[in-house]
């Protein structure tokens, strides 16, 4: 699972306190956020206050927090689809399926795994997802 919110808020570099689901988890690791135990409002406090209060760690949590995630902004994913684009307008060659491959730079999220753009199918090049089975809640 994911939230919209944290990737927003890693992506304009903002100091991050959240509960430890998966991804926030990971994402906030390494001096990138700070995890606090699900319903308790004592360590949401404490860590808010500790991030207003310190003004180095606030300034560190958004740095690393900007840096983690600065791929994954638009500008960065426009300028890696560009380039994919690119590549393929300038005959880049296709396999039988018709896809056009192309690699994303290196050093960047997702660095040298194939993309492939594919002409004709909306909305944006690429083929429609196959739904997604319900996953199912357990409490």
């Amino acid at each position: 699972m994911t939230s919209g919110t944290l990737a927003y808020a890693l992506g304009t570099g903002k100091a991050i306190v959240s509960t430890p689901y998966s991804h926030a988890a990971e994402a906030l690791a390494d001096d990138r956020g700070i995890l606090v135990d699900f319903r308790s409002g004592a360590q949401l406090a404490e860590a808010t206050l500790r991030i207003l209060g310190d003004t180095v760690l606030k300034q560190t949590l958004e740095r690393n927090a900007y840096t983690y995630s600065h791929g994954t902004a638009w500008p960065s994913v426009g300028a890696r689809m560009l380039a994919i684009l690119r590549s393929a307008a300038e005959g880049a060659p296709a396999n039988q399926d018709g896809a056009v491959h192309a690699l994303v730079p290196a050093g960047e999220p997702g660095g040298l795994l194939p993309a492939a753009v594919r002409i004709g199918y909306p909305p944006y090049g690429f083929p429609p997802s196959p739904p997604c089975p319900p996953t199912p809640i357990s409490r």
